[in-house]
């Protein structure tokens, strides 16, 4: 029970408003209750509990090392007789070497936290709500599985070699439906390191997007990527009474690498973009955001 988060609320009650406190209740969402204080009944919103971190700082994940594939096909299930005792799995270990690894991993827990890079499909992170799984960049050895709830980075620490990694959780990818009313402005957003991001707004019209060079100015220009071209795509923002906000993006120049979605684009290719898309100009990672700043349609 001590474990149980605790959230605190004002009293909605204009002639009251004290603060009073209840345990989380299994799961978020709204909830009628009453104040201790006035006794008026008030609902309030309870929001899911912070992720729990072990004393190390890293987030606790299952360790599925050693389990075996889940068949592609479903098969007939197993029926576990009562009183009969089920065969154990077979094993090459000797029963007095089961739970002991024979190639026993160093203790990396002093090594600094790596940055997972090895994402399925070329992505640069895993889906919020499915179960991911990934193998410990330090010992190579353990897979280890989460789900995680919410976006963000989280830190994971391998219960093999005690090494601590990086792993990104993002929301899954709102697209923009070409046959529905969009309403919402979009951003370029750059990607930078320890967080270090830069906002650029897209208003309605044209914006060129290359590497900083005085004698061919792009409108977003991006210092310190020699590998981008000086005017590598354009982005195109405009708006319909039909369709409402839309964003075409077009490849000027593909003599260095540009990437949509990890997709490598060819010269002249346009493509729309949908909010959380990634867009790779040389080494310099983007990404395509709803802009909060921006004003919405009018009713959206």
């Amino acid at each position: 029970m001590a474990d149980t988060p605790v959230f605190g609320f004002h009293c909605t009650n204009s002639d009251c408003g004290k603060l009073f406190k209840m345990r989380y209740p299994g799961k978020p969402g709204y909830f009628k209750v009453t104040c201790p204080h006035c006794g008026a009944a008030v609902t309030v919103k309870v929001p899911a509990p912070a992720v729990k971190q072990s004393p190390t700082g890293a987030v606790a994940a299952e360790d599925v090392t050693d389990r075996p594939p889940v068949p592609d096909t479903p098969g007939k299930p197993e029926i576990k007789q009562p009183g009969k005792k089920q065969p154990l799995p077979e094993t090459d270990k000797k029963p007095h070497e089961e739970g002991k690894r024979a190639d026993a991993p160093a203790d990396n827990s002093a090594h600094d936290v790596i940055d997972l890079e090895e994402y399925p499909d070329g992505a640069t992170s895993f889906a919020v709500g499915e179960k991911s799984v990934f193998t410990c960049p330090h010992c190579r050895e353990r897979k280890l599985s989460y789900t995680a709830t919410k976006e963000g980075m989280l830190t994971f620490s391998c219960p093999g070699c005690k090494g601590k990694t990086r792993v990104m959780f993002r929301n899954h990818t709102v697209l923009i439906d070409p046959e529905h009313f969009n309403g919402r402005q979009g951003k370029l957003v750059q990607v930078r390191s320890l967080w270090r991001r830069v906002d650029y707004a897209l208003p309605l019209g044209e914006h060129i997007v290359g590497r900083a060079d005085n004698e061919k100015p792009s409108t977003i220009n991006i210092k310190g990527d020699s590998s981008m071209s000086r005017q590598s795509i354009s982005i195109s923002a405009f708006f319909t009474q039909r369709d409402g906000y839309r964003y075409l993006l077009r490849v000027l120049n593909a003599t260095n690498p540009v990437l949509h979605c990890g997709r490598a684009l060819t010269q002249g290719e346009e493509v729309y973009l949908a909010f959380g898309e990634e867009i790779r100009l040389g080494g310099t990672l983007f990404r395509f955001l709803e802009d909060e700043k921006a004003q919405r349609f009018p009713g959206m």
